[in-house]
């Protein structure tokens, strides 16, 4: 939410672009990361996505599209959170507080949903949040 109220200062900005920059590189000599990089980017665009077109879009941003970015995905409502796994009452009031830190009342309910394909995964709560 602060990011579309308030302005941001390029200097910050410069250092993060140059720290994503530069984990995006140094992460890049692990075999392991790379390959789970390609199999993500098969699975989001169909094909691979070299580093420099990576840096070369990280490094055209500017604070209006971050800005722009942030109020698109705020206007949107308050976030919505779901939860998979072993979920019980208490984790519940929790997810339910850090979304009312957000702003605005937030509805909670467990769902469950289908048995887990494993006989010993136990049966897997939904907690979803509107």
């Amino acid at each position: 939410f602060k990011l579309g109220e308030e302005t941001i200062n390029p200097d910050d900005l410069h250092r993060v672009k140059q720290s994503l920059i530069s984990q995006h590189l140094i992460s890049g000599d692990s075999a392991y990361v790379r390959m789970s990089r390609l199999a993500l980017q098969e699975l989001y665009f169909r094909r691979p996505i070299p580093s420099a077109k990576v840096i070369a879009g990280l490094r055209v941003q500017t604070p209006e599209s971050i800005q722009q970015v942030s109020n698109a995905v705020c206007a949107s409502g308050i976030p919505t959170m779901a939860l998979v796994g072993p979920v019980d009452e208490a984790r519940l009031m929790q997810l339910g507080a850090m979304l009312q830190d957000l702003g605005g009342t937030p509805t909670l309910r467990l769902v469950k949903t289908e048995e887990t394909v494993s006989e010993r995964d136990a049966p897997m709560l939904a907690a979803v949040a509107e």
